[in-house]
């Protein structure tokens, strides 16, 4: 058995400044999410601990509900892809760890998202067949799917 735990926090805060519409039922505040370093920890099958490592990441947003934030598992035969955006912003890198049963990995970028209008919901992927994901991407009201597909 595998399990993935990620680590996750939210931070609210007031502004500084008054808020012209604030009053006791309308109070400005913003929410900060944090989808930080997943943990990855495989159960042997008498339930012992064969191997546990930290996959490392840092994912910052505010005002999004962690919408872009998080990981989608892309299981293969051999190893499984464990996708993530970089940062979230319209210009990032979306990034992969490749986690063999041994618990080897290899981090890696995958896809570039400069100049194409495009925000990533990893977590909201569909896996599709062995190689292929489709991904939501959400900009300005409109969405789009996006397909990312690996060779073999």
């Amino acid at each position: 058995m595998l399990v993935f735990y990620e680590s996750n926090k939210e931070l609210t805060r007031k502004p500084y400044f008054n808020s012209v519409a604030e009053g006791p039922l309308n109070v400005s505040r913003w929410t900060d999410y944090y989808y930080e370093d997943i943990l990855a920890i495989n159960f042997s099958a008498d339930q012992n601990i064969a191997w546990q490592k930290v996959l490392h990441k840092k994912q910052f947003s505010q005002d999004d509900d962690g919408l872009f934030s998080s990981f989608f598992v892309l299981s293969t035969s051999d190893y499984l892809r464990i996708i993530f955006n970089d940062e979230i912003k319209n210009e990032s890198t979306v990034s992969e760890y490749i986690l063999l049963p041994t618990g080897e990995y290899l981090r890696k970028s995958i896809l570039n998202t400069t100049s194409q209008n495009l925000y990533l919901r990893i977590k909201d992927a569909v896996q599709i067949n062995a190689n292929t994901l489709l991904v939501p991407s959400e900009s300005n009201g409109k969405m789009n799917l996006v397909r990312i597909s690996f060779e073999e």
